[in-house]
């Protein structure tokens, strides 16, 4: 992909593949399906890029401001769409921090979608609208060799005005395998850059299909016998 929204360079591509040769470790976890996605308590680790400076106190009474990975317990909301809450990061601002996630849904023939999400005062999910029209992906089997990686651009569903919503056709060379990885080495959100990964499993696809053909293809249990 060329020009000016281009990521594909040496340090995208060194960053991405390094993801995806160790198979993001948390590739184990259950897929994406469309069950209610649990709350729930947890810590995770952020590392700040540059400017993400902010003064906070120390034990040992040092004082001042410093850039430092750090982890923070948050817990999440409730999925707005039916999907699973995936963390991006959070970014700091003057009344404390905002919190991003991503909610990934089941692919649907062969597409990809996820929304961004931040959360309102209370912690309940809401949508993050933003004003990029494309975001530049890594896509590769789960635990695949690094080589068959290849470029995925999510596009954002609405052209004019700022979408929390991204989707992405899954390419040809991918469409029989089960599970894959997808690698977003670069986001802007709050003036924060993140970064984050996500799985997503195409049997799910079948097996509703399948599903929704069995119950659509069975006679009507209830309906009475006609008069002999």
């Amino acid at each position: 992909m060329n020009g000016p929204n281009s990521y594909l360079s040496i340090p995208f591509l060194l960053f991405a593949i390094v993801v995806l040769a160790v198979g993001c470790e948390e590739s184990g976890t259950p897929a994406v399906t469309t069950d209610m996605h649990e709350d729930f308590d947890h810590t995770h680790k952020h590392a700040h890029g540059e400017g993400s400076e902010h003064e906070h106190e120390h034990q040992d009474g040092f004082e001042g401001s410093h850039t430092h990975p750090h982890s923070h317990s948050h817990r999440h909301g409730e999925p707005l769409f039916g999907g699973k809450i995936t963390s991006i990061g959070h970014s700091h601002h003057k009344g404390g921090e905002t919190h991003y996630h991503g909610e990934v849904m089941p692919v649907m023939d062969g597409v990809i979608t996820f929304h961004l999400l931040t959360e309102s005062s209370d912690g309940k999910s809401k949508s993050y609208p933003v004003e990029e029209k494309e975001i530049v992906s890594l896509i590769n089997e789960v635990n695949g060799e690094p080589i068959r990686a290849s470029e995925l651009v999510f596009a954002s569903q609405n052209d004019k005005s700022p979408s929390s919503t991204f989707v992405a056709t899954i390419p040809d060379k991918f469409s029989e395998s089960q599970k894959l990885l997808i690698v977003i080495p670069k986001i802007t959100l709050g003036g924060e850059r993140l970064n984050f990964s996500f799985t997503v499993d195409q049997n799910n696809e079948s097996k509703e299909n399948k599903e929704s053909q069995t119950t659509d293809s069975e006679p009507d249990s209830t309906q009475p016998e006609k008069a002999k």
